[in-house]
């Protein structure tokens, strides 16, 4: 595979090189941390450093969207019987103390239609078979996406549509999904976020403070925002993971101006609170 992109002044070759493992991962960017193109944003003070709701110029009252990054190859994903217990039990395996019951709420929620991930086709429509409702209808779909903070196996590059991608591991749907583990395939799977932005608000003394749910009184919202923050999504008690997915191949693409190659034994934490 032929790689051009420099990073920090080496090849790609030469990290492959220095890297012990022969691997190679990139982290798909926070919003905040996003150099957005003016094709996509136009507004120039809405390209960077800044929430999603920010960026899309979300009413006041939205404080988080999900920082989604949507894969290259986006084919919906059928959501069989299988391929949705699989994934309960996965998320479920990461909060063992919470109950069947709270645990099948959580698949609920996560798997909601106006959630990024199944975009029309979810739990509240769709067959839910955690839930076991809905069952008369088509199955549930998802996706592929990934949100900021993922973290993806590079693999190599390819243009597409004019646009110079990342290649990287993905889960064929259609494929033996069972052999990935959280374990020993950590990249495969990622944990979504929401980027959220926090009021700043000023006490009658002149005090900033971030906005909480009871403000000191005389307080005012000072018209801006702390606009970095990105938290867990709350199902299965923060601890929502969501596979890597690709339909009928073991490879997804992002553009690259979307990712950010790590250094060696680099492990950034997708989450800021």
């Amino acid at each position: 595979m032929k790689i051009t992109v420099e990073y920090e002044n080496e090849s790609y070759y030469s990290i492959i090189e220095n890297n012990q493992n022969n691997n190679i991962f990139g982290v798909v960017n926070l919003d905040y941390d996003q150099q957005w193109p003016d094709y996509i944003v136009t507004n120039s003070k809405l390209r960077f450093h800044v929430s999603r709701p920010t960026r899309n110029e979300a009413p006041r009252g939205i404080k988080g969207l999900p920082a989604v990054a949507r894969f290259i190859i986006d084919d919906y994903v059928d959501m069989t019987e299988d391929i949705q217990l699989w994934m309960h039990n996965l998320c479920w395996s990461l909060s063992p103390s919470i109950t069947e019951q709270q645990a099948k709420y959580s698949w609920s929620s996560l798997m909601k239609g106006d959630r990024f991930i199944t975009n029309r086709y979810g739990s509240d429509t769709n067959a839910d078979y955690v839930n076991e409702k809905n069952l008369d209808n088509e199955n549930m779909r998802l996706q592929p996406s990934a949100c900021g903070g993922t973290i993806l196996k590079i693999t190599g590059e390819k243009r597409i549509s004019g646009e110079d991608c990342w290649e990287f591991d993905a889960i064929d749907c259609l494929g033996n999904y069972k052999q990935y583990n959280l374990i020993d395939n950590w990249y495969m799977f990622y944990r979504p976020s929401n980027s959220v932005r926090i009021e700043i608000w000023i006490d009658k003394n002149g005090n900033l403070f971030e906005s909480t749910s009871s403000n000191p009184t005389g307080s005012q919202w000072t018209g801006k925002y702390r606009e970095n923050k990105s938290d867990p999504f709350p199902q299965y008690i923060n601890n929502s993971i969501i596979p890597i997915f690709a339909v009928g191949n073991n490879k997804n693409y992002l553009p690259k101006w979307r990712i950010r190659i790590l250094q060696p034994n680099e492990h950034p934490n997708p989450f800021v609170l």
